[in-house]
């Protein structure tokens, strides 16, 4: 390596336990974990070797074709930083739709809004599309 260049090489493990209740029209679901980083490149030294994680969310199953989803995530900070958008806990909600356009295609729309001001963007916006592929 030359002198002065720079890499930068991280690895992480996590450890988690997830719970999910679920009725016919609904269910809810709780995680939480850790994730120790290893590395870190330029901001190794304010990286917290810990970061423990978790979420809460309700799924609410509409009709056979539309589930209505709310979501609350949340980590602790990942650096050791005086600055708000590094240093803090973060806290998002998140509120989707799934909507089941065909046997095999399911399209997921969600918005997310940070509620720990200036942990994470104002607001997002997110579009997934599923499509299970099945040989007959």
């Amino acid at each position: 390596m030359a002198p002065g260049s720079m890499t930068s090489s991280a690895m992480g493990v996590s450890l988690a336990v997830e719970s999910k209740i679920v009725s016919e029209t609904a269910s809810f679901s709780a995680s939480a974990g850790a994730l120790w980083i290893s590395g870190g490149g330029l901001l190794n030294s304010i990286k917290n070797d810990w970061v423990f994680y978790g979420s809460g969310g309700i799924n609410w199953q509409a009709t056979d074709n539309i589930a209505l989803k709310i979501q609350l995530e949340s980590h602790s900070a990942i650096y050791n930083s005086s600055t708000e958008e590094l240093g803090n806990t973060t806290g998002q909600l998140v509120i989707g739709l799934s909507a089941k356009i065909s046997p095999s295609t399911v399209v997921d729309v969600y918005f997310t809004e940070d509620v720990v001001l200036h942990s994470s963007p104002d607001i997002g916006i997110g579009l997934a599309i599923h499509r299970s592929i099945s040989r007959h």
